[in-house]
């Protein structure tokens, strides 16, 4: 019973984190190259260990149930609670938008019948019929969709692998984009969402598994990302498409691109899933709106956003991850000092490198660095 409860909370938290950062990873690693991308990657993957275990911590010795928002608003105020909302609001729907540009690309790989625009549009709508479910039957759904999202990058190393050109890896880039990686690196890793159904699957009396199965869920999609980057850049050299998967249609005259794709819209449609019924809850739990009133903000907000132009993909997730991912591990961070005493040097370090995160993001996207 208690190893299935960690399969359980294993496939929930893997099937929430690799989603569709996955795929902007060997783009964003042919820009820095390896070396940036390497202390990125390696700095990212312990402070997102870390903010997860907080978050752990905070929902094991806080009484109440609620959301982020709702942690926040009974230990700092209304005004705290604003400021989380809206950070959530901006990460979930940034999310959700990166998502639906990302699927509407795989999907008109199938068929000229729709463009990626229109196919954007039907993934939104097909998706918007599961967000009634509740997450615990989606805990269930991810975990046994999680499995072929792991064993895919493994499959594909073991085609390429002997026909992949890995002179064509670069260390560092003529022109480095070297801040690049931080917050495409941030979203992909970022799983704090689903961490209060984490819990609830494995107890609220077993903490200690409860972090086992974090820094577990962390080394999967470390060693999933890693494959599968390493893979697509021995294909593709120094000419990564954003997509990713797009590379494959020039390698062994397309074989591999329909399963690529199959397993990519399956990585998308978790984490949409999984995302869009926690914000779902966040409205439920945290503003009490009605059900249905909250299930047409999830589906029809970043719907829209998407008709009015917001699609490039790369972009999104970078800003979502670097501001407001890091916002919400700001706001975690601070929160666990509060409820769980956590020492102050390691709360200090995490607000630090959140705030610096952050700021070079806009700085970059600026066009100063």
């Amino acid at each position: 019973m208690h190893a299935l409860k960690m399969l359980r909370g294993l496939g929930l938290l893997v099937g929430m984190i690799i989603g569709a950062g996955i795929f902007a990873l060997p783009y964003a690693v042919s820009e820095a190259g390896f070396i940036w991308s390497g202390i990125h990657f390696a700095v990212v993957a312990v402070i997102v260990t870390l903010v997860h275990i907080l978050y752990g911590n905070i929902l094991y010795d806080h009484p109440e149930h609620h959301r982020l928002p709702g942690y926040i608003r009974s230990s700092f105020g209304k005004w705290a609670a604003g400021l989380a909302l809206i950070s959530r609001l901006f990460s979930y729907y940034g999310s959700l938008l990166a998502y639906g540009a990302l699927a509407g690309t795989f999907l008109s790989f199938f068929n000229k019948w729709a463009s990626e625009f229109e196919a954007g549009i039907y993934f939104f709508l097909a998706i918007s019929f599961l967000l009634f479910l509740n997450l615990k039957r989606a805990g269930t759904i991810n975990f046994l969709l999680t499995v072929p999202l792991v064993i895919f990058p493994f499959v594909l190393s073991w085609f390429i692998f002997s026909r992949g050109d890995f002179n064509a890896l670069q260390f560092l880039p003529e022109r480095s984009n070297w801040f690049l990686p931080y917050g495409i690196f941030l979203f992909a890793m970022s799983g704090a969402s689903v961490i209060p159904e984490v819990v609830e699957t494995l107890g609220r009396k077993k903490r200690s598994i409860f972090r086992g199965v974090v820094i577990l869920g962390t080394l999967v999609v470390s060693l999933v990302y890693i494959v599968f980057t390493i893979t697509i850049l021995s294909v593709a050299g120094s000419h990564v498409p954003k997509d990713a998967l797009s590379v494959l249609r020039q390698f062994d005259g397309g074989v591999l691109l329909p399963l690529g794709v199959v397993i990519g819209l399956l990585a998308i449609a978790t984490s949409h899933l999984a995302l869009g019924l926690e914000l779902r809850y966040t409205f439920e739990y945290d503003l009490f709106l009605k059900k249905k009133f909250s299930w047409a903000l999830v589906t029809f907000v970043p719907l829209i956003l998407f008709t009015l132009g917001f699609n490039d993909f790369v972009l999104v997730i970078s800003f979502i991850g670097a501001i407001g991912i890091g916002v919400e591990g700001i706001l975690i961070t601070l929160l666990s000092r509060k409820v769980s005493r956590t020492n102050i040097i390691l709360v200090s370090a995490l607000l630090i490198i959140f705030a610096a995160g952050a700021l070079f993001e806009i700085v970059n996207i600026l066009g100063y660095i």
